[in-house]
């Protein structure tokens, strides 16, 4: 004989199946949500607000003329070792 469910227990395994694919069909939940969006907003100020503050530190320039290089502490450190080794 086959076993007998109690027709409580049918439902609520259908009702919690449903729940299931109810909550499968909206996709994410709202509280997944809100922490995805608040990570997008961390990573998203992590890479803009340096990158703002670089900018606004040189004063917009991004990138230095060829006389502006030589008179760099660098360029002279790079001449005088280059000077060396010949």
């Amino acid at each position: 004989l086959a076993t007998m469910v109690d027709s409580s227990t049918f439902s609520k395994r259908e009702a919690e199946k449903a729940e299931i694919l109810r909550r499968k069909s909206h996709g994410v939940p709202l509280g997944t949500a809100l922490v995805r969006s608040r990570m997008v907003l961390v990573y998203t100020a992590l890479i803009a607000v340096p990158t703002g503050l670089a900018f606004l530190w040189t004063g917009g320039k991004t990138e230095l003329s060829k006389e502006e290089l030589m008179q760099t502490p660098t360029w002279k450190r790079l001449k005088h070792s280059k000077a060396s080794f010949e």
